[in-house]
């Protein structure tokens, strides 16, 4: 029946515009999908001009405009509403939710002094840190903000005493070498110990560092084997989860050794979704510079 093919071209059409769409591509214009498009407007003949006497035409009166029709009124335009503006960091702030840096990790150093913070020292100043934080300035009668200003800074250092780089940066507790993988020995291997909870960066077995570290949940767990750094990311962030993963160090597919900030904040409360997370901002970041592209990554239950 001829009548019924323009109908089943359209339908093709429709068909093939959604595939575009359900496969991620750009909208793309009518025309490229055999649409019509409205011609252009034509240009004006030219009309000859009659040797006519000029004569001054008679204006026509302006008509009236009658009273039972009222102009209508314009549609009111509502502004377009602006979203509400972030909240802004206090300029008295010397340190403050969100933050990572050395002097965080002295803060909490000296905060575990006055024994207010009792957490791993991780530089990162998370929820934890912030509850500590309010409980020392409530303590000796300061403004209680829950982020440091000169005068919480000044009285916590005075009470405090001095902190050396071994306060800073101490060494998680459990073996350095007794659960090592014989895997591990040769070479230069990111070791990946779950039952330990570390990862050791080992150069022809010598132990170099080590830090703690936490694994997927039952749902979404570490691979397990031996594999190779892939792809290197110093500032990555997920595209599923749109979560940061700094020093990324990508061995299997997306799971990836990476620096948490949720780790620092809540610890072992929680789990990654695949990736191994580390919660020691400094030595995340030394192991992503000491490693390169083709170091072995092992990692496996001792």
């Amino acid at each position: 029946m001829p009548a019924r093919r323009p109908a089943l071209a359209a339908l093709a059409a429709a068909v093939a515009v959604t595939s575009l769409l359900l496969t991620g591509c750009d909208v793309i214009g009518t025309s490229a999908l055999g649409g019509t498009v409205a011609p252009s407007e034509p240009a004006p003949q030219t009309v000859p001009v009659a040797h006519n006497p000029t004569t001054t035409p008679t204006p026509s009166p302006t008509p009236t405009p009658s009273p039972s029709r009222k102009p209508k009124p314009k549609p009111t335009q509502t502004a377009e509403p602006q979203p509400e503006p972030e909240p802004t960091r206090d300029p008295d702030a010397i340190m403050a939710f969100g933050d990572t840096s050395e002097q965080v990790r002295e803060l909490q150093v000296r905060l575990t002094r006055e024994d207010v913070f009792d957490h791993d020292v991780t530089g990162y100043f998370g929820p934890v840190t912030e509850r500590a934080v309010e409980q020392f300035q409530h303590t000796v009668d300061l403004s209680v903000t829950g982020w440091v200003d000169a005068k919480t800074w000044s009285k916590l250092v005075d009470r405090t005493g001095r902190v050396t780089r071994g306060d800073l940066h101490p060494q998680p507790k459990g073996p350095a070498y007794s659960t090592l993988s014989s895997r591990c020995k040769i070479g230069r291997v990111v070791c990946i110990d779950k039952s330990t909870r570390s990862v050791r960066w080992v150069i022809n077995g010598e132990v170099q560092y080590w830090m703690e570290a936490r694994f997927g949940g039952s749902s979404t767990p570490t691979d397990e084997g031996t594999f190779s750094i892939q792809w290197k990311d110093r500032d990555h962030v997920s595209s599923i989860f749109e979560s940061s993963m700094p020093f990324s160090l990508f061995f299997s597919g997306g799971q990836a050794v990476h620096y948490s900030a949720n780790f620092a904040s809540v610890g072992y409360d929680g789990a990654s979704h695949g990736c191994v997370n580390v919660r020691d901002w400094s030595l995340a970041e030394r192991l992503f510079n000491d490693t390169r592209v083709g170091d072995k990554v092992i990692v496996y239950w001792s």
